[in-house]
């Protein structure tokens, strides 16, 4: 999902939308390499399996272009935080398959990223307000985008060895 063309005034976010742009593929390699059984399995604890992980990117992506287009044009306008565990088990996740998934994760991060390359200067420094977080403007939330993929490709490469291990022993 690389972008092919060239980011006007958003030229010093040329990183962080290209890096962006590849999570879609990372995540398509990792549930390549997982079984049926390995991307259903999860350790005990209340912790979401590789199939949950993937149904909170997509919720994530679909929370994020509201709050970026709200940001654009309703500049600090409120906006509060969700339950992901309540969003990613009400979506019955362990029935959607992880193309699926994928598919709308891809959907919703390439149209997201569409209007983050069109961005002047002046619109990535437009904010809403996190209820928790406080202003955030559209520089943090790219960033924290990528930080967010980071954090959780770290956790799916976590939870699919434990996974693999698992399917040993079991």
């Amino acid at each position: 999902m690389t972008l092919w063309y060239a980011l006007p005034a958003g030229e010093r976010f040329r990183e962080t939308l290209a890096e962006l742009s590849r999570m879609g593929d990372r995540l398509s390699e990792l549930f390549e390499d997982l079984s049926h059984w390995e991307r259903l399995w999860k350790p005990d604890g209340p912790t979401w399996n590789c199939l949950g992980h993937l149904a909170h990117l997509v919720d994530i992506e679909l929370v994020y272009s509201v709050r970026i287009r709200s940001a654009l044009a309703e500049p600090g306008r409120l906006h509060e935080t969700f339950d992901a565990d309540a969003w990613v088990e009400s979506q019955t996740c362990l029935e959607r398959t992880p193309e699926d998934l994928l598919e709308e994760f891809s959907l919703l991060r390439r149209w997201n990223l569409n209007l983050f390359a069109c961005l002047s200067e002046a619109q990535w420094e437009r904010t809403f307000q996190h209820s928790q977080r406080g202003a955030q403007s559209l520089a943090q939330v790219a960033k924290g985008l990528l930080a967010h993929d980071a954090q959780h490709l770290l956790e799916l490469g976590r939870l699919s060895e434990l996974a693999r291990e698992a399917r040993r022993v079991a």
